[in-house]
């Protein structure tokens, strides 16, 4: 009888190990695990039927599908971020921002805008907010595209997306966290204002 039920308990473990795996393994493929990764073009609908967005703090503007949603977040929803941002924007496929999942999964490309009150650097905001810290593994990176540069922070999470590009324009601070092969496109296409 012992024996019985440690093979059942052996053949558990081992069917959760397995479950697990797959899990982690499909999670792993389907989020990129930074934005540098070259973005695989036969995947990505044709940009020259994406549509334009400007936002409404006339900062920047990107391009998008025309199957994808943009949606401004509500002031109750910045006041839950520390610290909260000023404005943001979530970019999101349309089939998926009308699913019961939309409010649990991520956007494709999300955009927080926080206000920078004082004279300091990318990397001294980013220590003072606890967005990256040496001491906590955070992986810091420059980045760039043909419109702006910044900084990539890759934190170890177990959430998903785990990067995100920073850039200041002006008296904003922009966190981009693209989640998706599109969401990175779409990260590509950003051009500031001046």
């Amino acid at each position: 009888m012992y024996y019985a039920n440690k093979k059942i308990n052996q053949n558990w473990s081992l069917m959760m190990l397995i479950i697990f795996a797959l899990i982690v393994g499909v999670s792993n493929e389907s989020v990129p695990n930074s934005t540098q990764e070259r973005i695989d073009a036969s995947n990505i609908p044709s940009a020259k039927n994406w549509e334009i967005y400007s936002d409404s703090q006339g900062q920047f503007k990107l391009s998008y599908p025309n199957d994808f949603v943009a949606v401004e977040r509500k002031q109750h929803e910045l006041n839950k971020f520390t610290p909260p941002p000023q404005f943001a924007i979530i970019f999101m496929n349309n089939m998926m921002a009308s699913s019961q999942f939309a409010r649990i999964e991520p956007a494709d490309l999300e955009i927080k805008a926080y206000r920078l009150s004082t004279q300091q650097t990318l990397n001294e905001w980013l220590e003072s907010t606890g967005f990256a810290h040496g001491e906590s593994g955070s992986k810091i990176r420059h980045f760039q595209t043909k419109h702006f540069h910044g900084l990539e922070v890759c934190n170890s999470t177990m959430a998903a997306p785990g990067c995100s590009v920073y850039v200041i324009n002006a008296n904003f601070i922009f966190q981009l966290t693209p989640a998706s092969q599109s969401g990175q496109a779409m990260m590509e296409s950003l051009e500031l204002s001046n």
